[in-house]
């Protein structure tokens, strides 16, 4: 009879932890869920890229210009160490690179990516109005820059 009963204790116990590694595993994968970032699908990459073509200024400050070629762009200003060139660009919905010059960026932001400087900006672009902006890690504060798109 005591070889029973402790059969039958230890085969309960063995299913209470069976079942309570089940509902573990279950509540992890289901806080994995939670995690998974959610991709963006309205991103049009190519509209996007046509619409910044050409020669751009900044409203605040006009030494400082942009100008965008097919998937390249480069930037000039005054005072720069080294002569400005094209580099390449993508279109993303979120920073592609480890950044910490993006805070809260929402599903709705459009992300450029300076693919050879790991530098990413949040991009808007409304009519003949560019706007970058980002954060500033040295000031820890946010910044905006418009720039004005140039009659070519």
């Amino acid at each position: 009879m005591r070889i029973k009963y402790k059969i039958s204790l230890s085969s309960i116990l063995l299913a209470i932890l069976l079942v309570s590694c089940k509902n573990k595993t279950s509540e992890a994968d289901s806080g994995n869920n939670k995690s998974i970032k959610v991709e963006r699908t309205d991103i049009q990459s190519s509209e996007i890229i046509k619409r910044l073509q050409g020669s751009w200024k900044e409203a605040e400050y006009p030494f400082r210009k942009i100008e965008f070629k097919n998937s390249t762009v480069k930037f000039t200003e005054e005072g720069l160490l080294e002569a400005p060139r094209f580099k390449a660009f993508k279109i993303y919905a979120e920073c592609p690179f480890d950044n910490n010059n993006i805070k809260n960026v929402k599903i709705t932001d459009t992300i450029i990516s300076i693919t050879e400087d790991k530098h990413c900006e949040k991009l808007k672009i409304s009519n003949n109005t560019l706007t970058l902006s980002g954060y500033n890690a040295t000031t820890k504060s946010d910044y905006e820059m418009e720039y004005k798109k140039q009659n070519e």
